[in-house]
């Protein structure tokens, strides 16, 4: 019996190229088949000391009449140790392995590193990984953590992935604890129905120091029904595991459970102050319009009516203004007020301007009372006048006919009424003192 086996013809693999490097590459140019599929593969062998650092693979070549840069960037920046490239229908090509920063961390400038670099024909091709699955072949699984207390420990430089599934319009706080190691944190919200993205130092990145408690809130999106959050924690430590505590607790919605008597109450409290705010306003203008009403302006026309600028006499040089205490010189301009007080010109209008009043006597002034002052000067009847008027003195020499022909007789009574005034006028104030000499003289002169 004649068993026919048909096996199918499978290209294998072929490794064109290999070497091992611990500096960086420069343009290493390579000739290739243009019809077949090529893959660059860089293998790093030893991380670089300083964990700032990594290395990436940079590949140049020239596709369909244009030249084009090709990197493994989520490989990269999740500090993977394997970069793949592929490449098709082209000739020649340049390879860069370059030392790149990576991430902020402690600085430690030792640039030592090692990799590997191949170069193969007819490789396989690239695998996608379906959620939950990921690595270069697919063969690893992300794990799930929905426990609210939990602990994970994470290799020394490496990642550590996990994931929390969250409901529409969920909200978590995560809360992770750190022992003694420096750890990084990266999340990546991920609707599962796409292929897996990890990850890395380019998503969403943040250090967590030594025996330090890190928030983060975990809220589901309204428009993903199937949505999770994808964490993972990197171990910068290059001698020991990361111990990390993980908390977990929902965050409930307070808002929806306010009593709507509060909200009637906070309601109304806004518009009782509102009220209270609308009538003090109104009462306040109300005054300041009665204020401004009673409370008439001193202008300057006013001034010039009533009290006009005038040159300084010389009786008034030995004197002083009181509002500025500088004595009047010579040419200096002065106004005098109904009030019989003096003050410089500048000194005078720049009082009215905050005040109603004179600066000696208090007199408030106004245009009524501009014009009774006017009219009592006028008929020399001034406060001041009026003052004396009313004294003692004055009331007991007007008592006397004083008349401008008198006899000698009269005269001689005169004196003895003189003399008893004398007595009486210790009594007078010494501001209402009046001579009685200057009458007797004015008698004699007659």
């Amino acid at each position: 019996m004649l068993i026919l086996l048909i096996i199918p013809f499978v290209k294998s693999e072929l490794i064109i190229f290999n070497n091992t490097y611990i500096t960086e590459i420069n343009n290493l140019n390579y000739t290739l088949n243009h019809t077949s599929l090529y893959l660059i593969k860089l293998q790093i062998l030893e991380f670089p000391k300083d964990q700032r650092f990594s290395l990436q693979l940079v590949v140049e070549c020239k596709q369909n009449g244009t030249n084009q840069t090709v990197i493994d960037l989520d490989a990269f920046y999740q500090k993977f140790e394997v970069q793949n490239i592929y490449v098709k229908q082209t000739t020649e090509i340049a390879i860069n392995v370059l030392y790149q920063k990576i991430c902020n961390y402690l600085i430690e400038d030792i640039r030592q590193f090692k990799y590997s670099l191949y170069i193969t024909d007819q490789p396989q091709q690239k695998v996608q990984c379906r959620f939950p699955y990921y690595s270069t072949n697919c063969s690893e699984q992300l794990v799930l953590e929905q426990i609210p207390k939990t602990k994970i420990t994470v290799g020394k430089m490496t990642w550590f992935y996990f994931y929390y599934t969250i409901e529409q319009d969920d909200e978590y706080q995560l809360l992770i604890e750190n022992g003694q190691s420096d750890v990084g944190i990266s999340l990546v919200p991920f609707n599962i129905s796409h292929f897996t993205k990890l990850p890395s130092f380019n998503s969403y990145f943040n250090l967590i120091p030594q025996e330090y408690i890190y928030q983060v809130k975990l809220k589901g999106q309204a428009s993903e029904s199937k949505a999770v959050i994808i964490i993972g924690l990197y171990n910068f430590n290059q001698t020991s595991e990361a111990d990390i505590n993980l908390f977990l607790q929902e965050i409930f919605d307070t808002d929806d459970n306010f009593p709507i008597w509060g909200i009637i109450a906070i309601i109304g409290v806004v518009v009782f102050s509102i009220l209270i705010i609308i009538c003090l306003i109104i009462q306040f203008r109300k005054q300041l319009k009665v204020l401004s009403i009673d409370t008439q302006e001193i202008v300057i026309e006013m001034l010039d009516k009533y009290m006009p600028s005038q040159k300084v006499s010389a009786e008034m040089l030995n004197d002083f203004c009181c509002i500025c205490l500088l004595n009047y010189e010579q040419n200096d301009n002065v106004r005098e007020t109904p009030c019989d007080h003096t003050f410089h010109d500048k000194c005078i209008m720049e009082w009215f301007r905050k005040n109603k009043n004179c600066p000696c006597c208090r007199l408030k002034f106004t245009e009524e009372e501009f014009q009774k002052l006017m009219i009592q000067k006028q008929t020399d009847v001034t406060p001041q006048n009026k003052k004396k008027f009313n004294s003692n003195f004055i009331q007991r020499v007007s008592n006397f006919n004083i008349i401008h022909r008198a006899s000698l007789q009269q005269i001689r009574n005169l004196e003895d009424s003189n003399s008893q005034l004398n007595n009486q006028f210790q009594e007078i104030p010494q501001q209402n003192f009046v001579q009685p000499f200057n009458i007797i003289d004015q008698i004699d002169q007659n």
